[in-house]
Parts: structure tokens; sequence; C-alpha cells
């Protein structure tokens, strides 16, 4: 015959302060923890006219994704579309870009972009067919904004919880 023991149990209900201790830490990581790093979506207008040497919004933002404070998204058509612009010499009427800052972007590319999945949206939402890789990539990487400076884009305003805004308007709210 088998003599069958009681498992021990420890309650924590006994212990006095233990549900106030947890309290306590996760109030203090809630107030004292960093905020979340904004997931955003670059336009390659904004990321050509971030190139080049100024202070104007999309040179700005460009900095915060080579800094680090933000996580930047990108779809691979979206980056072959990137590497044709900077291969090409025809910015259209941006002016001279300095070959450092490529040489620059081209290494964001490779070490800070997050390429997310070529998901086709299920209709084009979108003026322009072409914009639509820019949505489809920041709704896969559950992006907090798609920047962009294309008014077809803009005129969309928000798509899947994803807000669609100019660099101007993301800089007025999220600039340093």
């Amino acid at each position: 015959m088998k003599v069958r023991r009681k498992k021990k149990t420890v309650r924590t209900a006994n212990r006095p302060g233990r549900g106030l201790f947890a309290a306590a830490v996760a109030w203090l990581r809630a107030r004292f923890a960093p905020p979340p790093k904004l997931r955003v979506v670059l336009d390659t207008n904004v990321l050509v006219s971030g190139l080049l040497p100024n202070n104007e919004p999309p040179a700005c933002i460009l900095r915060q994704v080579y800094d680090g404070k933000l996580i930047w998204l990108i779809s691979p058509g979206a980056r072959r579309e990137v590497e044709l612009v900077l291969t090409n010499n025809d910015l259209r009427g941006v002016g001279a870009i300095p070959a450092a800052a490529k040489a620059r972007l081209r290494t964001a590319l490779r070490n800070l972009a997050a390429t997310m999945p070529n998901s086709p949206l299920p209709r084009p939402v979108a003026e322009h067919e072409a914009d639509d890789k820019f949505i489809a990539a920041a709704v896969a990487g559950k992006a907090d904004f798609l920047i962009s400076d294309d008014r077809h884009l803009l005129h969309v305003k928000r798509h899947r919880g994803v807000k669609i805004v100019s660099a101007a308007q993301f800089w007025r709210r999220f600039g340093d």
C-alpha cells in the first residue's frame, strides 16, 4: 500500500504587502519607463528631401531615424524604389545631394530599416496604385505613422489605424 503525501503549496495571499509591491513596481515602470518608439514608414519623397543638408522637417525626421529614436519600416518595393532613386541622379530638381548623405542612407537601409512583407492590400487605397506599397508596409508593420508629402497619400489621412501625415505635421507634433 502506497502512502500519498500532500504537496506543500505556498500561498502568496498570506504574504503581506505582496500585491502592494507589485502595484508599486508597475506604477514606477509606467511613470519612469521611456515611451515606446514610434513606428514609421517614410515615403521616398520624404527620404530624398531628408538627404538635403538643411533643417527642414524631412531632414530632421531622417536624423531621428539615424539616432534610433524612430523605428523605420519599409517594404521591399519601397526599398527598391529608394535604391533606384539613389543610383539614378534624376532627382527632379531637388538639387545636388552629397555622396556622403546617399551612403549614410544606404547604410541605414541595411542596418536600421525593418523590412515588412510584401503583402498587397485587398483593394487599392491610394489614388495612385504605386503608393499602396507604403500603406501595405505600414499596415503589416503596425506603424503609427506613414510620413509622406505626396498629396495623393495625404488625402487618405488614415487607413487601418495608421495615420498618414506630412513631414511638417509629424515634426510639429514629435520634433525635438
